[in-house]
């Protein structure tokens, strides 16, 4: 049994880099955020496996978008912020998982920030709205329901609120 969990967890850290040559197009670009993806997991606390797959499915959303080169940030936010409220690696997936089809559907709908991303990451909704409208959550969802909400340019505000958010506590990391 030990053997056989040795096995597969050796197999899916030589998947890594494959899943992100897939993804970036290149060895040279995926080993650049094999690299990124190993220091985050320094600075946090966590391993390649644990983040890894979560980035890879968000950068492969985000390939040929405007997002594309602001995935670090995003996803490094959405992470430092998760840690400093003690978000378990179910709800960070969860939190991962909700940025991810933001990014791939391409707009932002109530699904994902109110039922998927504010039922794990505190105050998702209020750092949203902070972010886009100022404070005002009524305009927020008027603007999510309108389709207005435009991942492209919320996703970035977003990362820069939760940083601001993240940075207060981080210091105790």
């Amino acid at each position: 049994p030990v053997r056989c969990v040795a096995n597969s967890l050796l197999k899916r850290l030589e998947l890594l880099p494959v899943a992100l040559e897939s993804v970036t197009g290149s060895a040279e670009k995926a080993a650049v955020q094999l690299d990124f993806i190993s220091k985050l997991g320094h600075e946090v606390g966590a391993t390649r496996l644990e983040l890894a797959p979560e980035y890879t499915k968000m950068l492969a959303s985000a390939v040929g978008t405007s997002l594309e080169a602001e995935m670090p940030r995003i996803f490094t936010a959405l992470t430092k912020y998760g840690k400093v409220m003690g978000l378990d690696q179910e709800q960070m997936k969860g939190s991962f998982k909700a940025v991810t089809q933001m990014v791939n559907k391409q707009q932002i709908m109530a699904e994902e920030l109110k039922g998927q991303l504010a039922e794990r990451l505190p105050a998702a909704i209020r750092i949203m709205a902070d972010a886009m409208t100022g404070g005002d959550t009524k305009k927020l969802f008027a603007m999510m329901k309108a389709g207005k909400l435009d991942p492209n340019k919320a996703l970035p505000l977003f990362a820069r609120e939760l940083e601001a958010k993240a940075a207060g506590g981080w210091g105790n990391y």
